[in-house]
């Protein structure tokens, strides 16, 4: 996030690993929250018997296990520079802000399936693209991160907006103030919305910036 909030002249806080890692506009962190040791083994262990690409994302780290077609697509869309390769074993090494899962839909439906531990009382499962699975640790999303990242600068709910374009937003639509969902958005993440505006192609978020400076 740090290199496209340079590129977009972005100077404030970040909040980030869908609410696990908080910080202020000097980089300083606020928050950070991982994944229980064995919970991430686990997990690990998991993505490495179905030789699913996993990335395990540790504060503003982020680690591979595997090159190969799904690394490089991960770091196409995220612009991305060359990530480090440490296979499933080093994973154990490194405290887990967070894991993703990336592969083919079919594939990750089986995952998110069939994935160890529980949703809701080991770990929090959380869909961001058809293609990913995340794990987060228990209590944190979006909405959670966006709120301590509010409490710290004094920001009630009411005052903020907050837009979103897929499942891993509904709990940081539901705190903000104004909520906008973008028009490529699954439906029922549209029912939480305030307002819903143009696909990306479409200049979405300049329309919900839009409502906002001009309502």
């Amino acid at each position: 996030m740090t290199p496209i909030a340079r590129q977009c002249g972005l100077t404030g806080p970040t909040v980030s690993c869908n609410g696990a890692f908080v910080m202020d506009a000097e980089g300083a962190t606020i928050a950070h929250f991982h994944l229980e040791d064995a919970i991430r083994d686990e997990l690990v262990r998991f993505g490495q018997d179905r030789a699913l690409h996993t990335n395990l994302y540790s504060g503003s780290q982020v680690l591979m296990s595997t090159g190969g077609e799904f690394a490089q697509e991960y770091q196409r869309r995220t612009g991305l520079g060359p990530v480090p390769v440490v296979g499933y074993e080093a994973m154990s090494q490194h405290t887990a802000t967070k894991l993703l899962y990336f592969d083919h839909p079919p594939v990750i439906e089986d995952a998110v399936a069939n994935a160890p531990g529980s949703h809701g009382v080991d770990y929090e499962l959380v869909r961001s693209e058809a293609d990913y699975v995340e794990f987060l640790p228990l209590g944190i999303h979006k909405g959670r991160g966006l709120q301590i990242l509010c409490e710290s600068l004094g920001i009630q709910a009411h005052e903020v907006a907050a837009i979103g374009d897929y499942f891993n937003d509904k709990e940081m639509l539901e705190w903000a103030g104004y909520a906008g969902v973008m028009g490529g958005a699954p439906d029922p993440l549209k029912l939480v919305a305030d307002i819903v505006v143009g696909t990306n192609d479409e200049g979405g978020v300049a329309n919900f910036v839009e409502s906002i400076l001009n309502p």
